[in-house]
């Protein structure tokens, strides 16, 4: 295995992983905002025909699908990046990273649904994605392959996943819901960077 090829394509995956994480914190910040701005918006041209804040909910309204298109443009450089990372590593590894990069997929197959169909049915196929990249980042930790500074950063990944996964759950809780998933969000926001910066510096 070439350790250029292991830096540059881990490189790249953290790349794809900063933009994603981003977006995503961002995301689940403004998404509250943006609810809340909206029903404001509502009430007011009910009540009185016109509302103040009706500028602030379309602005808010944008950004919210900016993000999402900047999540998306992440995922596809972070699938690319697994892909890619997959072909250099050992049979057991390589099943590993799949496992991620097919759980990284569920899940834009259920952010997809929640944006364009139903929140909960979204939320369930998000969930599957969490637990199959849980799974995979598990085996890293534990491979026997790997070296011992990657799988120090995919437990740290792991340790992401379900601090994701809790906030996803904890996120149907009515009205304070979305921020506890935010929080948990930005807290698992710096456990990936640090574990795919981790794994990229893994074979300097």
């Amino acid at each position: 295995m070439s350790l250029r090829s292991w830096f540059e394509i881990t490189k790249k995956i953290f790349l794809g992983v900063l933009l994603y994480s981003i977006a995503n914190v961002l995301y689940l910040i403004v998404d509250p905002i943006s609810s809340l701005t909206s029903f404001v918006d509502s009430v007011g041209t009910f009540a009185v025909g016109s509302s103040p804040v009706s500028g602030i909910a379309v602005f808010f309204d944008i950004l919210t699908y900016l993000l999402l298109i900047g999540i998306a443009g992440g995922y596809v450089l972070f699938l690319l990046g697994l892909t890619n990372f997959s072909k250099i590593l050992e049979m057991s590894d390589r099943n590993a990273v799949e496992s991620v990069r097919n759980g990284a997929i569920v899940m834009i197959v259920g952010a997809v649904v929640d944006v364009l169909i139903w929140g909960f049915i979204g939320l369930i196929i998000y969930i599957v994605g969490f637990i199959l990249m849980i799974m995979g980042y598990s085996k890293l930790k534990n491979s026997p392959t790997f070296p011992q500074k990657a799988r120090n950063g995919a437990s740290k990944l792991f340790t992401a996943m379900l601090l994701s996964l809790i906030g996803a759950i904890l996120g149907l809780i009515p009205l304070i819901g979305g921020f506890i998933n935010a929080i948990l969000a930005i807290v698992a926001f710096f456990f990936i960077l640090s574990g795919w910066a981790t794994i990229r510096d893994a074979e300097k």
